[in-house]
């Protein structure tokens, strides 16, 4: 009631640093011109729940990404369009999204308006909350972890090659408690571990052998 015919999409709109489609900054998944008075008529005017989320990057991470525009936030909002409304329950068809991009010195962000056009649809848990941060870290990164990953991979790469070549050259034949005796006992420890056979992941009794 306070508000009258200004929403919050009035603000993340038109406030200072934010990069302007024409006289406002707002944009939405569908690419279409958005009348900024006749979303804020919508708003005041439904009666489900609005969820508002700040997405934001530091700028150095924003300059190396390619994240200081707003049409690159944009094209990620877009991209997540599926992931948003399974994140709030809300069906794809019914899904209503208004953002808008704010350059701001330390951290650009988006800030973004999710509702549904039934309002009585929709709800958004801590999980979900937590899935949906996961879901645009993983592309905003997506770059950076397949790098991350090419390093892990050749990494274990060479343990295993190191690995072989010690033992290799270790006289099996005369071991009787040492190494390749444990290796054996790890062997068939591991065979009883579902999932995945990672040091953090292992029973404390494994570790020890580990």
């Amino acid at each position: 009631e306070a508000m009258q015919n200004k929403t919050y999409a009035d603000y993340i709109a038109t406030r200072p640093r934010v990069e302007k489609f024409g006289t406002h900054g707002l944009f939405t998944d569908d690419g279409e011109i958005v009348n900024l008075n006749d979303v804020s008529k919508e708003l005041n005017l439904h009666q489900g729940n609005v969820w508002t989320s700040v997405i934001s990057l530091r700028r150095e991470d924003a300059e190396r990404l390619g994240y200081n525009n707003a049409d690159a936030w944009k094209s990620l909002m877009r991209r997540k369009v599926f992931e948003i409304a399974e994140a709030h329950k809300i069906k794809p068809s019914n899904l209503k999204i208004y953002a808008a991009f704010h350059n701001t010195t330390h951290h650009p962000h988006m800030h973004m308006l999710v509702y549904s056009s039934d309002p009585n649809e929709g709800y958004l848990t801590k999980k979900q909350i937590d899935n949906l941060r996961s879901t645009f870290g993983n592309d905003i990164f997506r770059n950076e972890q397949y790098k991350l990953f090419q390093a892990e991979t050749l990494k274990r790469d060479e343990i295993k090659s190191r690995m072989r070549d010690i033992l290799n050259k270790y006289d099996i034949s005369q071991d009787d408690i040492g190494i390749s005796y444990k290796l054996n006992d790890l062997a068939k420890k591991l065979e009883k571990v579902d999932g995945k056979k990672k040091y953090g992941y292992l029973p404390k009794d494994i570790k020890k052998v580990v």
